[in-house]
């Protein structure tokens, strides 16, 4: 008899015998003295381990990354609008590290109006430094990026990009040419968050839906099997479960069609990460942040909402949260939280 998911990971954390509450410390890394809008984690240089790529509202990309214990950052490039959100792949075969992909505004501010547009920024070992450039305009703000081996075909990975014109955008690059953009479907209202899921995509918006992208015998499809009261926002991805964030303040746990409500806070929530980042405690937690500044984590106890535990708060909103291995030394991973305050934050446990 199949049982979802949902119900086996129930189970599971029900069964943990123990309460663990873990002792975390935080580090400023960075401060951009201007809003970040979105952050990731990837293998940005081939000379150094993971790095941390952030965006600004001035339109900056940035990498920041430790060596020998001491944090640094390097400005990679400078779009030409502020830039929202990132993700990170190895976008440009044969470079030999992963890239970045900025979505935002072609021009001026989120709120402006006008084209959205695409950037992207690397390594370039010939040359020894970073490297930019613009890939895509849309019609309107890009808001959302999920970068993966989206077509088998194709070397590398692509991007899915999408937005306030409510158009699927994949783009497929080469090392010394241009990207060739298709659009691959719409979205039922503007697209505010994408990860990637299975061998497609899950892509939030802002009426609640929860759209999935995948591709099948007959080309790509999307389909919507939830839908939150209020907008969503962010979301990860962990197996067939997904961790959506909402407007509302709520964060949801979905499992194909159903959704259970895991936390409620006021103010908006714009962080999710879906992982075991808590050694002690068994299997997977989930972890939000959001506008009241707080970055949460949470664990099933058997009742609903979650048990919660704050890690870390901001003196200001925040508005992305990411998970990797940056520390060398550290019992990993860490998360990295970015918001209002212009702060790149590295939240670690101390074991």
């Amino acid at each position: 008899m199949h049982r979802s998911s949902l119900t086996l990971l129930a189970a599971l954390l029900a069964s943990a015998c123990t309460t663990s509450s873990i002792q975390v410390g935080h580090r400023v890394v960075f401060d951009a003295g201007e809003k970040l809008g979105g952050c990731a984690v990837g293998d940005l240089s081939p000379d150094a381990g993971k790095e941390i790529a952030v965006v600004a509202s001035s339109g900056a990309l940035r990498v920041i990354g430790e060596e020998g214990g001491q944090w640094s950052a390097v400005e990679v490039g400078r779009a030409s609008g502020e830039m929202i959100q990132v993700a990170v792949g190895n976008v440009w075969p044969g470079v030999g590290a992963d890239e970045l992909v900025a979505v935002g505004m072609a021009s001026g501010d989120e709120d402006s109006g006008g084209e959205g547009a695409v950037f992207v920024a690397g390594y370039d070992p010939q040359q020894g430094r970073y490297r930019m450039r613009p890939v895509f305009t849309d019609r309107a703000l890009v808001h959302a990026v999920a970068v993966a081996d989206l077509d088998p075909d194709h070397p590398g990975a692509e991007a899915l990009v999408g937005g306030f014109s409510l158009d699927l955008n994949l783009l497929r690059f080469a090392p010394g040419g241009a990207p060739t953009a298709e659009k691959i479907g719409t979205t039922p209202a503007p697209a505010k968050g994408m990860v990637p899921f299975k061998s497609g995509v899950a892509v939030a918006c802002n009426d609640g839906s929860l759209v999935l992208v995948e591709r099948g015998p007959g080309g790509w499809t999307t389909r919507v099997p939830f839908r939150a009261p209020a907008g969503l926002a962010r979301l990860a991805t962990r197996g067939d479960l997904i961790l959506a964030a909402a407007d509302d303040g709520g964060l949801w746990l979905i499992d194909g069609e159903r959704g259970k409500l895991l936390h409620d806070e006021e103010l908006k929530l714009r962080g999710a990460v879906l992982a075991d980042f808590d050694p002690g405690s068994q299997g997977l937690e989930a972890i939000t942040a959001g506008y009241g500044g707080d970055v949460t984590l949470l664990r099933d106890k058997g009742t609903t909402p979650w048990q919660g535990e704050r890690l870390y708060r901001s003196r200001a909103g925040l508005h992305h949260l990411a998970m990797g291995e940056l520390m060398a030394g550290a019992e990993g991973p860490e998360l990295v939280t970015v918001g209002y305050a212009g702060e790149v934050v590295v939240i670690f446990r101390r074991d």
